[in-house]
């Protein structure tokens, strides 16, 4: 048997405590004189033997207890257990992360990846296993464990550069902390094998912009270790990027950009400049005349936003460049034109009601112009002959006054057409032709006056247009108030949703149909409510144009690695069609999103087949703007968030350990396997035990007799 704390043995001097105490006799050192006494003789002292031992039992029991206890803190192993271990084949398990983010692409930074790889692969020995793993936004295993130890002991090397040979770096953004995460729970699993060190290797240039900030709150498991293989690029590189942060349609003079430079730049002057081969609806195509370029000044480590250089009108332009540092992969960014939007409204109302009461006043502040969309408001009074139902340069019909026959069946006619309509109930005669509109068998509609005012009481923020007001700072839909609304059976109208309820559940604002009409029980002029003067009324009505044309103003930003869905394109329809960069149409759900694989111009339709012909929008994907973040990480903050990182030299050295620490490493693993010291500990814990009882029952004994002898 061997120990591994051996010192602890000598804790167990403390068994000759119990009986040093025993033996140890110390004679009274004080006199008492009692007065009736000294009339007595004295008589000499019985000499007696006081040193003896009382209660061996006991003394044993509690002497075994101590015994048992510095036994167990040395830690003692059986050695013909570890002769046996040793003659096994222990190795390490070795998880090998390769990075393959976009900023791997630039120059010969995927070349140096592979050979340090192949480097890596050739010292792995016979004993070792390994998992090869590639990792951006997401982990990819190209070798598991499992298939390391299947694969012939000769060609597992081979195999594994034969597998990194074929892969290409993506232009996804870089998650670091996840895969360190992944990497390591996997080594923290238990293997049958035998292991000497459980390790990870991360080959990775190891970016400011790796989004390693999530490991704060991991708890790294214990005897996994990081080895870093840097792919630094060179101090004396610049880098820059431009990244769109404001507007998203080229020809808006409000396109602007953030353009930021690495710490080590050693210029501070970039041009950006639109691509003139990703130009349309050029005059003279082959002509040599440039389009002008924007020159920005940014000191290293800084960022400046400008606006992108001007266009001509008419001209589209796609491809933004930037020029002027050594790191090139990061240096476009794709705009996608806005296709012009062009709103006509046809407004039902009385002409004559064009003061502040009433409702036609408000439309056109309702429903701006911006960059992006022209809006138009045609009132039905100023036609001379009633329109085509089928005009598409009618975009949406605004009711809001008691229509005539012939207005009706226009109406009528439009609706079944499928273009939306917005109808405000302003009196209960003409609430009441909402049926006929909508072909429906009449219900009543009563006129409800409060007492004081009412209030907003229920808001369906799932729903597309109040999405936006899904936010605790703007969700407060209580600062409106309303002095009088109609009153509507919201089950007279088949496939209805309420989307705003006042305070008792009757229905302000209510769909009806799949975006074929909204139905508003009470209007916007002064002396019926406050809507008008509500900060939150036109992102509302704006909201609704939007739902219910199914388009978007400004879509989002979307970058390589993104899940688009229908969704995320702020889109109300269950599926589109989406086509990227050079790539064949798919179909994209909520429930099945599409991963964004390419930076370029993106295109998306109801169906494949607007898709296919034209009838489609234009989206832009970029790279992800972190992804540019190229200064090296600070490993102090890695350290700090509990990262046991060691250098490429510590690991080399951790290989050729010496034999005396090889076999200390051994005995540890040995004694953790035995783990005879918990077999100890419960037999001093018996002991101590079974010395309570027996002195507890010597005290009880000991108590009846002295008892009787009083009796």
């Amino acid at each position: 048997m061997s120990f591994l704390t051996p010192l602890y043995l000598l804790a167990g001097l403390a068994v000759t405590l119990p009986i040093v105490f025993h033996l140890i006799r110390r004679t009274p050192q004080g006199r008492q004189v009692f007065g009736s006494l000294m009339f007595l003789e004295q008589s000499p002292p019985r000499m007696t033997k006081r040193s003896r031992l009382d209660n061996l039992l006991l003394l044993l029991l509690r002497g075994l207890a101590l015994f048992l206890l510095a036994f167990a803190f040395a830690r003692p192993f059986f050695r013909s257990h570890q002769e046996s271990l040793a003659q096994e084949d222990v190795g390490r398990r070795l998880a090998i992360l390769v990075d393959t983010s976009a900023s791997m692409t630039h120059s010969d930074q995927w070349q140096r990846t592979i050979d340090e790889v192949n480097e890596l692969l050739s010292s792995v020995s016979a004993s070792d296993s390994v998992s090869l793993l590639t990792f951006d936004q997401q982990v990819n295993s190209l070798i598991s464990f499992e298939d390391w130890q299947e694969l012939p002991a000769d060609s597992r090397q081979s195999t594994a550069e034969e597998r990194l040979s074929e892969l290409k770096p993506t232009q996804r953004r870089t998650e670091l902390g996840d895969a360190l995460i992944y990497a390591a729970d996997l080594l923290a699993q238990n293997s049958e094998r035998k292991i000497s060190r459980r390790q990870i290797v991360v080959v990775s240039d190891f970016q400011e912009g790796s989004h390693w900030e999530v490991l704060r709150g991991y708890e790294w498991p214990e005897g996994v270790d990081i080895e870093p293989r840097i792919i630094e690029l060179e101090n004396t590189l610049t880098n820059a990027t431009a990244h769109i942060i404001a507007a998203t349609n080229a020809n808006d003079k409000d396109l602007r950009l953030r353009v930021q430079s690495s710490k080590n730049a050693q210029s501070e002057t970039f041009d950006l400049q639109w691509d003139r081969d990703h130009l349309e609806n050029l005059e003279d195509p082959i002509s040599d005349r440039s389009p002008s370029k924007t020159r920005v000044d940014v000191p290293p480590g800084q960022s400046k936003v400008v606006r992108a250089p001007e266009i001509e009108e008419g001209i589209t332009a796609h491809k933004l460049l930037l020029t002027g540092d050594d790191v090139e992969f990061d240096n476009v960014s794709y705009v996608a034109p806005a296709a012009p939007w062009n709103v006509q409204i046809l407004y039902f109302g009385d002409e004559d009601a064009k003061g502040p009461e009433g409702l036609r006043f408000f439309v056109e502040p309702m429903f701006p112009s911006t960059p992006n969309r022209q809006v138009t408001v045609t009132d039905w009074e100023s036609l001379e002959s009633p329109p085509d139902v089928n005009d598409p340069e009618i975009t949406m019909t605004l009711i809001g006054t008691n229509c005539d026959e012939e207005q009706v069946n226009w109406l009528r006619d439009s609706i079944k057409s499928g273009r939306p309509a917005i109808f405000v109930a302003t009196s209960v005669e003409q609430g009441s032709q909402i049926y006929d509109l909508l072909e429906l068998s009449p219900s009543p509609v009563t006129e409800v006056t409060p007492e004081d005012y009412t209030m907003i009481g229920d808001v369906d923020l799932t729903h597309p247009a109040l999405a936006p007001f899904d936010d605790p700072r703007y969700a407060d839909f209580t600062k409106v108030r309303f002095y009088g609304f109609r009153s509507f059976d919201s089950n007279s109208f088949p496939d209805s949703q309420p989307l705003l309820s006042f305070e008792d559940g009757e229905p302000f604002l209510m769909e009806i149909g799949n975006r074929q009409l909204i139905l508003m029980t009470a209007g916007w002029g002064r002396d019926e409510s406050d809507l008008a003067v509500w900060s939150k009324f036109v992102p509302l009505m704006n909201g609704l144009l939007e739902h219910l044309e199914n388009r978007v103003e400004e879509q989002p930003q979307l970058y390589v690695g993104d899940s688009l869905t229908p969704a995320l394109l702020k889109s109300s329809l269950e599926e589109i069609w989406f086509q990227e960069p050079e790539d064949a149409p798919v179909r994209v759900t909520n429930d099945s999103p599409l991963v964004l694989e390419k930076a370029g111009i993106g295109m998306f339709a109801e169906s494949k087949a607007d898709l296919t012909e034209g009838n489609a929008h234009e989206i832009a994907i970029n790279l992800h703007p972190d992804e540019s973040r190229l200064d090296l990480v600070s490993f102090e903050s890695l350290e700090a968030a509990g990262l046991p990182i060691t250098s490429a030299t510590t690991a080399l050295l951790a290989e050729e350990e010496s034999p005396e620490s090889s076999r200390q490493l051994m005995n540890r693993e040995l004694e953790s396997r035995q783990r005879l010291w918990q077999w100890l500990l419960l037999a001093a814990l018996i002991v101590l035990i079974l010395e309570s009882v027996i002195s507890g029952s010597m005290q009880r004994r000991a108590g009846r007799s002295v008892f009787s002898t009083q009796s």
